[in-house]
């Protein structure tokens, strides 16, 4: 018997209309699928994972943990809210079916590419049009995030094409962080940073918190790989990358790997070697496996396709299965919150759908990943978390229990014995800020608990567990930075959809989301709000093309696209 696991809304690859869509247990192949079928172009089916039981664990896990947190969107301006009219995924904008704030905004700036990227559609050579907002038409998009409410997206991304070629990217950096975005990244293929070392010096003079630096290969067939997916040898470019900014002292890099069956699949293991071998400052890998576009076969798709449950197939091959968890996104949506609140930031959580991506933490010890698992309890250390946010909301004041006393000892050797000063001083009149404090340290203390085979020595001879501790000791997210490169690897997935596997129940909880001016908004101040895959899968090329119309500038020669 065929085991439905639930129904959707899709598309039809052909016509691009709404359809109905199963997400089941192929008893044939034991893989999760995706079954559709529409009128005129018959049926269509889609590999979602190729592990079942990890697929049904992963989508109940964070629920189990209590962990869930609604973010929805509450005051889009009125003029950004997209009336519906064909239904979702269409009438995005945003429209008010979507459940989830965002988290990441992402404006692609220019569409000038120094590149010819085989796998993109989002540059002008593919376009054969230069497309660029201006910085007031940026900050126009920013202001548009900024404002919403309750939780406006943390982090401000700006991409393309190559954002670092647009004129004023400086500028823009500079001013996102003015205007209160708590995180502010780059995406970028990194020539320009590896071509000038000043560059990499008046990004860190900005405050850039974090580069996402694509990241293909890193083995001894780099070149090869590099010549299929960007159609240029980036080997050399890259490697520079990383020494300009270890010279100049730029961190916070993290290395994002597009993932294409059969072209670089067998890069997953060296890609980690690198970032491990370079932790001071990588911080962490993001695989991104390959969105498909075009008619495809089913036979074809069945091959090609690479999935979120293919990479931790490859993954636990690579760490010789050390590496066994690998964790729902909403399974920090509470903990995001808390730890938000402690630094005074504006709050937010990753409230998407559980098939959007997974994450983990790859812990390094004496040079090797180790589980994470052997160090932490994390399914206690996240119930406790969300404990404490659930009552950080009601204003609830703690009891403190025996066991968090008995901690005390263990405290006074770690030198944070002070600690417990604070706990003594709760009360129900105390400041805002005072209960703050004191929450904090309720927190930390109680994290301790959930330590595993924790002992003195390591904090004299293992970087991570200092840098661990003192966060415990202040909590400030601005710190995890630190801990991610001082041996505690960030590794994620975010798995993008297509017209094949478009599900309507992830996009309406999508968290990253695309800033546009509206082509036909005769003042052009009107911002759509797009979530990513709907942008990238059914309204980029159509915005695009009204945009070009009005503002485009024909594509010349490759020379100024290069520079």
């Amino acid at each position: 018997m065929v085991e439905i696991l639930r129904t959707t809304t899709s598309i039809c690859p052909e016509c691009m209309q709404p359809i109905r869509a199963e997400i089941f247990v192929d008893p044939e192949r034991n893989w999760v699928m995706m079954r559709k079928t529409c009128e005129k172009h018959g049926e269509f089916m889609d590999k979602i994972s190729i592990d079942p039981e990890y697929y049904k664990w992963k989508n109940q896990h964070a629920t189990d943990l209590d962990s869930l947190y609604l973010t929805t969107p509450l005051n889009i301006p009125r003029n950004s809210v997209n009336p519906v009219k064909t239904g979702c995924p269409y009438d995005c904008g945003l429209c008010d079916r979507h459940i989830s704030a965002a988290n990441l905004m992402i404006i692609d700036i220019t569409n000038r590419c120094n590149l010819n990227c085989p796998i993109c559609f989002a540059n002008s050579n593919a376009a054969g049009r230069i497309v660029e907002y201006t910085y007031e038409q940026v900050v126009t998009i920013m202001e548009h995030f900024i404002q919403q409410r309750p939780y406006h997206a943390a982090i401000a991304q700006f991409s393309g094409g190559e954002p670092t070629l647009h004129p004023r990217i400086l500028d823009i950096l500079q001013k996102a962080k003015d205007l209160g975005f708590p995180h502010v990244m780059l995406n970028t293929n990194g020539i320009r940073m590896a071509r000038s070392k000043d560059f990499c010096r008046e990004l860190k003079e900005v405050g850039l918190g974090a580069i996402y630096l694509s990241w293909d290969a890193s083995s001894d067939n780099s070149p090869e790989v590099y010549e299929k997916i960007r159609a240029k040898d980036l080997t050399e470019i890259k490697e520079q990358v990383i020494q300009n900014c270890r010279e100049v002292g730029l961190d916070g890099i993290f290395l994002v790997s597009t993932i294409a069956k059969g072209v670089n699949d067998h890069e997953i293991g060296p890609i980690l070697e690198y970032a491990k071998a370079n932790n001071d400052i990588i911080g962490g890998v993001i695989f991104q496996p390959v969105s498909l576009c075009g008619r495809i076969t089913l036979e074809d798709l069945m091959n090609m396709r690479y999935t979120a449950s293919d990479l931790i197939a490859e993954i636990k091959h690579y760490t010789e299965e050390k590496i066994q968890k690998f964790y729902p996104l909403a399974m920090s949506s509470k903990l995001t919150q808390l730890l938000t609140w402690f630094s005074d930031l504006p709050g937010w959580s990753i409230s998407t759908h559980d098939d959007c991506g997974w994450a983990t933490f790859m812990p390094i010890q004496n040079g090797e990943y180790v589980p994470m698992e052997d160090l932490l309890d994390v399914d206690g250390f996240i119930s406790w978390s969300n404990q404490c946010w659930d009552m950080v909301e009601k204003r609830e004041i703690p009891k403190i229990s025996k066991w968090l006393q008995n901690l005390r000892p263990f405290a006074f050797t770690l030198g944070i014995h002070r600690a417990f000063d604070a706990l003594a001083d709760f009360s129900d009149v105390m400041t805002d800020i005072a209960y703050r404090n004191a929450m904090k340290v309720y927190w930390a203390l109680g994290s301790i608990k959930f330590l595993k085979n924790f002992d003195l020595s390591r904090l004299m001879n293992d970087p991570m567990h200092r840098y661990i501790l003192n966060f415990l000791n202040d909590v400030r997210i601005e710190k995890s930075k630190s801990m991610l490169q001082h041996g505690l690897m960030f590794v994620g997935c975010m798995h993008f959809q297509d017209a094949y596997d478009l599900d309507v129940a992830r996009v309406q909880k999508c968290v990253v989301h695309y800033g546009v001016l509206d082509p036909d908004d005769p003042e052009e101040k009107r911002v759509l709000q797009i979530p990513f895959c709907t942008f990238n899968t059914i309204h980029r090329e159509q915005i695009e093309e009204k945009w070009a119309a009005k503002h485009g500038k024909p594509l010349k020669s490759k020379k100024q696209t290069s520079e």
